[in-house]
């Protein structure tokens, strides 16, 4: 997989990369206050825009409000829509918590980020 950045969008609160195949993102909270604009810059420049795989990088994260989750949701169906992937990497322990009392862990694909390593993935 080329490690080359072939776009970068950076915001106070959301990094999106295109490297590789993949679209990653890291944010340090994915809350109410910066969903509109994170899917400003998501689905309408990258979804519409051809990319398909997108790694949401967790290992900032401290904080994920359920209007956060919701976008995830949304996301994720989006992409397989149009035969996408959405993988959430490096959720700490708190959050993997949340996400499997919430039933997130059955609807998204979760990783450590030694798993996805492990998998030969890039961040």
């Amino acid at each position: 997989m080329p490690d080359a950045t072939r776009a970068r969008y950076e915001n106070a609160q959301t990094v999106i990369e295109i490297v590789g195949g993949f679209a990653i993102v890291r944010a340090e909270a994915i809350v109410r206050e910066n969903l509109e604009d994170f899917m400003d810059k998501v689905e309408v420049p990258l979804i519409d825009g051809g990319e398909r795989h997108f790694v949401i990088d967790c290992r900032e994260t401290r904080y994920i409000d359920s209007r956060g989750m919701g976008l995830l949701v949304l996301l994720n169906k989006k992409l397989r829509g149009v035969d996408g992937t959405l993988y959430v990497v490096g959720l700490n322990d708190d959050l993997r918590m949340l996400f499997s009392l919430v039933k997130l862990d059955t609807v998204l694909t979760l990783f450590t980020e030694g798993g996805w390593r492990a998998e030969g993935g890039c961040l």
